[in-house]
């Protein structure tokens, strides 16, 4: 078996692929739009279809730079090229996400689609040329990441700088007393990384600092010596740009066994493996 190129469909078929599409996007902006419009809380109960208060939203989540919003798509170099890091070959750029439209979502295993009543910007992260994103800070970062931060405690081990959402968050819990982020790219540690974490401690009242290494060499040697200056009470790595690949990564799986073994607390970004295909993932 194999899947024969949509171009070499016959026309007629090919018309109603378009229009079989279509329908389903439709149908499942209808029903977004029949959802309550829910103000954002970050402690919010998560469910499969969502409708969020675009404002309540964009009081939550600022963006890291105070840089012109862009349509999504726009290709003026002049608007979605700055802020940069040249060295690093990164960018960022705050896209204009419009209201309505359907984004997916996950917790953990479970698949999930989200909208806002209204226009929001979406803070994005790209290398190289805007339309490869790195990673953009939307309502699936926040409740997938929400499990993590929920189980930071002491002095935690954060493997990815990422756009700082989950190292703001993870500092504003009582129950956390300090924080090493561990970044390998030096040139996003140059470019804002050491900002963000000064700033953050500065908010919070806490020590944070940020490392350039690898976060499973930095991690590893923790759990083999066991002493020394970098004793950490949990870890927590997002450093996987596709959801579900740590529970395919053997480092993790090697990593997380030596953490339960000593009894602290070890979590991955999706390592509980991604959502599975439904129908509606080919329409956004």
């Amino acid at each position: 078996m194999f899947d024969i190129p949509f171009f070499l469909l016959p026309p007629k078929l090919q018309q109603r692929m378009r229009d079989d599409r279509k329908a389903l996007k439709l149908e499942l902006r209808n029903k977004l739009r029949e959802q309550p419009v829910q103000t954002f809380d970050p402690k919010m109960k998560w469910s499969p279809f969502m409708m969020l208060d675009g404002a309540s939203w964009s009081a939550y989540f600022r963006p890291m730079f105070d840089t012109e919003a862009v349509e999504q798509g726009c290709c003026d170099e002049e608007k979605f090229a700055l802020p940069t890091n040249r060295a690093g070959g990164w960018g960022y750029r705050n896209v204009i996400l419009q209201a309505h439209r359907p984004l997916r979502c996950a917790v953990g295993n479970k698949r999930g689609y989200v909208a806002y009543d209204r226009d929001v910007v979406i803070p994005a992260l790209f290398r190289g040329h805007p339309s490869e994103v790195w990673m953009s800070l939307t309502a699936f970062e926040f409740f997938s990441q929400r499990p993590g931060i929920e189980k930071a405690k002491g002095n935690v081990l954060m493997g990815g700088l990422g756009l700082g959402h989950q190292l703001r968050e993870v500092a504003k819990r009582k129950s956390v007393t300090s924080i090493t982020v561990i970044e390998r790219e030096a040139s996003m540690n140059e470019w804002f990384g050491r900002r963000i974490c000064h700033e953050v401690s500065e908010e919070f009242g806490k020590p944070v600092r940020l490392l350039c290494d690898d976060a499973y060499d930095h991690a590893l040697a923790f759990l083999k010596e066991k002493v020394g200056e970098n004793s950490y009470d949990c870890i927590l790595f997002d450093i996987w740009q596709g959801y579900g690949s740590a529970r395919h990564d053997h480092k993790w799986a090697i990593l997380s066994e030596a953490a339960k073994e000593m009894g602290i607390v070890a979590w991955a970004w999706g390592a509980s493996g991604a959502p599975k295909h439904d129908r509606y993932e080919d329409v956004l």
